[in-house]
Order: C-alpha cells, then sequence, then structure tokens
C-alpha cells in the first residue's frame, strides 16, 4: 500500500502556534481555558501529562498558568482572570483575533454585528464577547433567510474561520 500525503495535511498554523504554546511552556502547571483544540487525541494526550481543562476562571489555581484555546474567548475572560491575578497566555489563532478587532471597531461605529457561524461553538462564543450584546448569530440558510435587516441601520459581518464555506 502507497501513503500519500495530502499537500495541507495537518494542523492549520492556529492549531499549531497553539499545541506549540503547550509545549515550550511544558515545565509550568498548565491547564487550558476550554479544550485546546478541536482533537481528542491531542487533548486526552496533554491531560495524561496534567494539563487539565477549565471551563470557568474560578477553576484555574494560583500555581496555574492559563493557556486560553486557539478559539479565543471573551473579553471577560482575561478581566476574570487578571482579577484573580491568575497567569495566562493567550493561545488564541491570529485569524480569530483579528475577527475580535473587526466586531471591536464595528461596535464603535455602532453597527449590529451579524456572526455566521455554530453559535453554540467556543470561538462563536468568544466573538460575540467582542459584540457586546448587539449582536445576530445566524447558523445557516434558513437563519439568514428569516432575518430582516432594518432599514438604514449599519451592520458589519463576520464568520466563523471554522465554518463549512458550503453553508
Amino acid at each position: 500500500m502507497q501513503i500519500i500525503v495530502g499537500k495541507y495535511a495537518g494542523f492549520c498554523y492556529g492549531v499549531s502556534r497553539a499545541i506549540a504554546t503547550i509545549e515550550k511552556n511544558s515545565g509550568k502547571r498548565l491547564c487550558t481555558y476550554g479544550a485546546i483544540i478541536n482533537n481528542k487525541q491531542v487533548t486526552q494526550g496533554f491531560a495524561a501529562r496534567g494539563v487539565r481543562i477549565i471551563e470557568n476562571t474560578d477553576d484555574a489555581e494560583q500555581s496555574e498558568t492559563v493557556i486560553i484555546r486557539s478559539h479565543g474567548v471573551a473579553p471577560e475572560i482575561y478581566t476574570q482572570l487578571e482579577a484573580r491575578s491568575i497567569e495566562y497566555i493567550d493561545a488564541t489563532c491570529s485569524d480569530v483575533k483579528k475577527i475580535h478587532g473587526i466586531v471591536k471597531e464595528a461596535r464603535k461605529a455602532g453597527h449590529t454585528v451579524i456572526v455566521i457561524g455554530n453559535q453554540l461553538h467556543p470561538e462563536i462564543v468568544g466573538i460575540i464577547g467582542y459584540a457586546d450584546e448587539n449582536v445576530v448569530v445566524l447558523q445557516g440558510i434558513d437563519d439568514a433567510a428569516a432575518f430582516e435587516p432594518i432599514s438604514g441601520h449599519s451592520y458589519s459581518l463576520v464568520v466563523q474561520t471554522t465554518f463549512d464555506n458550503e453553508k
């Protein structure tokens, strides 16, 4: 049998960077805010090495360094960690960070933010946090068809980085 590895096999650079962040800091007590990436083998491998996953900033211990997942988080997560003087390293994908910046600028301009993606995905949860509460999430064609923009109102549109292009 011949195995041919595709040109684009492996992780994207954002995921590779997040993994490298954990590897680079392996001498510290680490936990990740949410799963660092969507890959059970990788997260289980890190768990076997003592890197635990937390879903709430209250679960972070003072002696740990929190690695912010590649999907990013809402701004209040950083604020909560800082309020507790918990060390953290931001491993958010640069593409996701770019979306956070776009959303912040859109809100400064008074735009309603339209986000296309899975509302329950951690990336979208983080993006929504930058939109204040003035956000509309469209999860697919049905949502888009039902959306009725307000005449004369300004909107800015962003899309989940891993969202299916066909949708």
